[in-house]
């Protein structure tokens, strides 16, 4: 190569991989984006791997000629920091990139429906060309940052869009298992995440592509890497209808999304094109049908002819954009945010700062408790619950086996049954395919747990440590929330409806359980992170309270077969909780607000908003301090007679108070699988 043809004029991006540089071409007179693998001067095994991808992708580009995907236009060796490293040169798209338009005008409040199906068909039509090549081709990346874009802004296009970043993708082979699990983990296929990828692997991440562009929010939901695994591997997505009302309500589209975001593979659409065709005529049958509503237009550039891909060139758009292609995982807030693949091993998370905003300054005084033990679980929990008398702590592990342990054994750090770290030791609960586990609820006389996995719910005997004969499974995919009431109802959330089971002791030593009454939410699902503290019996087992993914809030009394609404929809319920006289309850919401009910009038008697992140979990103690805990390092608390949560207490995610006494169980601040034990 001659070095001086391509000029470098400033850095577009750095992953940890290669480098992004504008370039000028000094033979076509033309900018273009200039990418460099970078090496490392201490690993020669990392360098290695690096340049086997780094050509591997030059040489998928080469081969492919379509004209929705970006062509690499030259490629070789140069000298780069006294190494001799391969290069690639791309078109510069000026334009951008697709989650670049998506932040600054984004599409389900700018675009058309059909504009915005359009949009997607042709992201499907690059990826079928790729599926169809021999062998396949298999993306692995999609995401609105791997397609570039060039503004049209005519009825019928916004854009015209162009597939790039091949940097993780391969060659199909049959029966092809990743070494390495490599993606971003907010687009990732299930399969993708265990190592296992296929065209169908492209078809999923497009149909989550496809979802955030219609509604503004992504049918697969988590605030951590954890949760958003499960999430992939075990939740049913959320339709466009629940996501954005106002903007698609079809029951067309919304089952063609849950065909093409099938947790199997195999049952989703033949090929990706046939999503993409099956969508775009749903949302012409619904676009027609709504006629009269208002649809907007916007014109970006004024142009409507497309750009000489010779002429024009990159891989990368915004000025601080950083180049798509890094580390080994990234934190995916519940909303939309763009981030870096999975390639790197994960480094320290950085402690989160929090937003101050005018409530979290009102905040001045930590409560009054002392940490008085701390207990280091094997995994990260997702859900801890208290026994009802306050004498044990069980908790579902991501990635393990449940586990539990007594009061004293938790104030002791854990020592007695299997061991833990440092000498703890933890009781695990050895039930059927345990590492699956999702949710957990302890029966009334607090001998038993009934576990949650997948669709089935699965007891286990505390006194015997054995697993009981009953097995309950559901029609539905997931059992989407549970609780056990004082009354022995066994409430059980599956999609949209709602089952109770009255469970005796008798009836767990069989095999035949009993016929569930139903329950309708009228099509709302469970609005938590995996059915998590979303489904709640008040203490004295009369009254059922559920929160939904539409912001719905129902309260069945269940012995007088009537129910009230005290929310219609509005925004995602991540929690509730009830006070321990069953006098009051309250509910988390997405849009940072607390707001609490009473129940003998059923009226609203709390709001606290601007809360300086979003309410996750809420827990009541018996005092009636009710405490927020949230993805920030910081919990929430405060009493119904405050304007505002008035105090704080170091801890994050989960948070639970005794039912017997005014102790409350936390996940430690920095370390997100140490509980910690806090009293007054």
């Amino acid at each position: 190569m001659d070095i001086e043809r391509y000029q470098r004029q400033k850095m577009l991006g750095k992953g940890p991989m290669s480098v992004v540089w504008l370039a000028y071409d000094v033979q076509t007179q033309q900018q273009v984006a200039l990418k460099i693998m970078t090496t490392v001067t201490t690993d020669d095994k990392r360098n290695q791997k690096a340049s086997e991808r780094f050509m591997r992708e030059i040489k998928i580009s080469q081969s492919l000629q379509h004209p929705n995907i970006l062509p690499v236009i030259d490629q070789g060796y140069m000298e780069y920091n006294g190494h001799s490293v391969p290069y690639h040169v791309t078109p510069f798209m000026q334009d951008g990139s697709l989650a670049d338009v998506i932040e600054q005008t984004p599409p389900w409040e700018s675009w058309t429906l059909v504009q915005t199906a359009d949009a997607i068909s042709q992201a499907a039509e690059s990826l079928e060309y790729l599926h169809t090549r021999n062998p396949h081709i298999v993306h692995e990346d999609v995401k609105p940052a791997n397609f570039l874009v060039y503004a049209i802004g005519k009825p019928h296009r916004m854009y015209h869009l162009y597939l790039c970043d091949f940097g993780i993708s391969r060659w199909q082979q049959p029966n092809m298992m990743a070494s390495d699990v490599l993606g971003t983990l907010v687009f990732m296929a299930p399969e993708q995440t265990q190592g296992e990828v296929t065209p169908a692997s492209d078809q999923y991440s497009l149909a989550l592509m496809a979802c955030l562009m219609l509604t503004g929010k992504l049918p697969i939901q988590g605030a951590t890497n954890d949760e958003l695994l499960y999430a992939h591997l075990n939740e049913l997505p959320l339709v466009p209808s629940e996501l954005n009302p106002a903007r698609v309500r079809s029951e067309a589209v919304d089952d063609i999304f849950l065909r093409a975001l099938d947790k199997e593979p195999s049952r989703r659409f033949p090929s990706i094109t046939a999503f993409s065709h099956a969508l775009e005529q749903a949302i012409a049958t619904y676009a027609e049908a709504e006629s009269n509503a208002k649809t907007q237009f916007l014109d970006p550039s004024g142009v409507s002819t497309l750009p000489l891909l010779n002429q024009q060139p990159v891989e990368l758009v915004a000025d601080n954009s950083v180049v798509n292609e890094a580390l080994r995982i990234a934190i995916i807030p519940t909303d939309f945010v763009e981030h870096t693949v999975l390639d790197e091993p994960l480094p320290e998370k950085p402690q989160k700062k929090s937003v101050i905003t005018p409530m979290a300054r009102a905040i001045q005084r930590p409560l009054h408790m002392n940490d008085v033990a701390r207990l280091t679980l094997p995994a990260r929990p997702r859900y801890f619950e208290w026994s009802g008398n306050g004498n044990m702590l069980a908790c579902v592990l991501y990635g393990h086996a449940p586990l539990y342990f007594t009061h004293n054994e938790l104030l002791r750090g854990g020592q007695s049954g299997q061991s833990g770290q440092a000498g703890q030791v933890l009781h695990p609960i050895a039930i059927t395919s345990a590492t699956q586990a999702g949710n957990l609820s302890w029966s009334p006389d607090n001998r038993v747990l009934a576990i949650a996995i997948r669709n089935e719910i699965r007891f286990w005997d505390i006194a015997s440590n054995v697993e009981l004969p009953l097995v309950i499974s559901v029609s539905g995919r997931s059992i989407d929330g549970m609780d056990w009431s004082r009354r022995g109802q066994l409430a059980l959330w599956t999609e949209s409806t709602i089952l109770l089971y009255s469970l005796t002791p008798a009836l767990l030593t069989g095999q035949q359980p009993p016929v569930p009454l139903r329950l309708s939410t009228n099509g709302g699902r469970s609005g938590g992170t995996g059915g998590i503290g979303i489904l709640r019996w008040s203490p004295d087992g009369s009254q059922l309270l559920a929160g939904t993914s539409n912001g719905s809030i129902y309260c069945w009394d269940v012995p007088q077969d009537t129910f009230w609404q005290p929310l219609h929809a509005g925004q995602k319920v991540n929690s509730v909780a009830w006070s321990s006289d069953g006098s009051w309850f309250a509910t988390a919401l997405r849009n940072n607000e607390v707001v609490a009910w009473e129940t003998r009038g059923r009226h609203q008697v709390t709001t606290w908003s601007n809360l300086s992140s979003m309410p996750r979990f809420l827990s009541i103690s018996i005092e009636g301090r009710l405490v927020i805990a949230s993805s920030e390092h910081t919990l929430l608390s405060g009493t119904l007679n405050e304007l505002h949560p008035s105090a704080t207490l170091p801890g994050q995610l989960l948070a639970s108070w005794s039912p017997q006494d005014t102790e409350l169980v936390a996940l430690d601040e920095l370390h997100e699988n140490v509980l910690v034990v806090w009293q007054e």
